[in-house]
This record gives C-alpha cells, sequence and structure tokens, in this order.
C-alpha cells in the first residue's frame, strides 16, 4: 500500500467489518462487555470519486460534519487502515464543492451505535437499503501495536459470534455502489456475504 506521508503520517486502526443476523443480539453482547457511555448517531456519508483511497464526507446528526480520507487493502480479514479526519462546519457547501469536483460516487445513511471496549471502536451499524453490520477498529498508536490489534479483534470476533463467511471486503459506499450496478443490470441484489 502506497501512502505519501507528507508532513504527518495518517492516522492507522486495524478495522473488521462484518454482516450481522440480529442487531439485538450484538447489543446484548456489547452490553455485557462494556460499562461506560453508549453513543448513537445518524450518519449520513457522501462518498467521491477518489483516486487513491476513499474519500467520504460525514454528516452526524445533521449537526457536525468530519471529512474522512481513508486507504485499505479490500480483504475478508483484519486489516489496517490509513486515515486523515477533519472537523468541518460547513457541510452542505463542502459537498456541493467536492462533488462539482470529483463526482459523487454514493451516498450511505446509518444508525450507529458506537462502544468503546479498551482501546476498540465497537460499531452496531443499521445501514439503509444494506441491513445491519458489526465494524470493529482498534487504535494503533504505534507499529508493534497491530499484532495485539489483531489478537483484540480475532477475540472479539469469538465474542460476537463472527464467523469468516461474515467478514466483508468492501466499504459501505462500494456496496452501495454495487448494488446500483446490478440493478441497473437486471442482477438484483449484492451477494448478502462476501
Amino acid at each position: 500500500m502506497d501512502i505519501d506521508v507528507g508532513r504527518s503520517a495518517p492516522a492507522c486502526n486495524v478495522e473488521l467489518k462484518a454482516r450481522l443476523a440480529s442487531a439485538s443480539q450484538a447489543h446484548q453482547v456489547a452490553r455485557e462487555l462494556v460499562a461506560g457511555p453508549v453513543e448513537r448517531q445518524f450518519q449520513v456519508d457522501t462518498y467521491f470519486v477518489c483516486r487513491q483511497g476513499r474519500l467520504k464526507l460525514r454528516e452526524i446528526d445533521h449537526q457536525r460534519g468530519q471529512l474522512i480520507w481513508y486507504q485499505r487493502a479490500d480483504q475478508a480479514v483484519a486489516r489496517e487502515s490509513h486515515y486523515r479526519l477533519v472537523e468541518i462546519d460547513d457541510t452542505e457547501l463542502l459537498r456541493q464543492a467536492l462533488g462539482e469536483a470529483l463526482g459523487v460516487s454514493g451516498k450511505v445513511e446509518k444508525h450507529r451505535t458506537i462502544y468503546w471496549y479498551e482501546n476498540v471502536r465497537i460499531h452496531i451499524d443499521e445501514v439503509v437499503s444494506l441491513g445491519v453490520f458489526l465494524e470493529f477498529e482498534a487504535v494503533i498508536s504505534e507499529p508493534g501495536d497491530r499484532v495485539e490489534a489483531e489478537a483484540q479483534l480475532a477475540n472479539l470476533s469469538r465474542i460476537f459470534g463472527i464467523f469468516a463467511n461474515d467478514v466483508l471486503t468492501m466499504s459501505y459506499g462500494d456496496m452501495v455502489a454495487v448494488g446500483r450496478n446490478e440493478t441497473a443490470h437486471g442482477e438484483g441484489d449484492i451477494p448478502a456475504r462476501v
């Protein structure tokens, strides 16, 4: 993965995303695992055409925004995600400007519940037109943290009952685009599992 670090290196997570059969069961497991506060958000992500990695503008609860660039391999395993996140005041104006300059590749709306377990963000996402998903993001502060992060995600996968065939390779934006393309060609819905 080629990354131009410029003045400072992007932040890094180890991530894993999987399709869920039941959001309520995942919430129950998360509540038993996590003692801290829970955050709920409604997020609208607009994806832009991007020549390297992915670029999206996230609007959170119609109140604040984040411009997020990230790059990660499309693999059905826990994988590193290198990213930059910029807080945005005027999401409407920026969405219009980026749309005109780059083109919009997709839009995703989701209800996200966020739990923190040690240094791992646990997201339970109910994504409009796609279904219910579970995502783990283990924050990496030092290069040597990756092995521990992968072990944490493997342990959480076991606790939540995630199997290899539940794990996804694509972003929600890619899944929406695939579904749109297949529907346009009369091929039906996107595959339930990757």
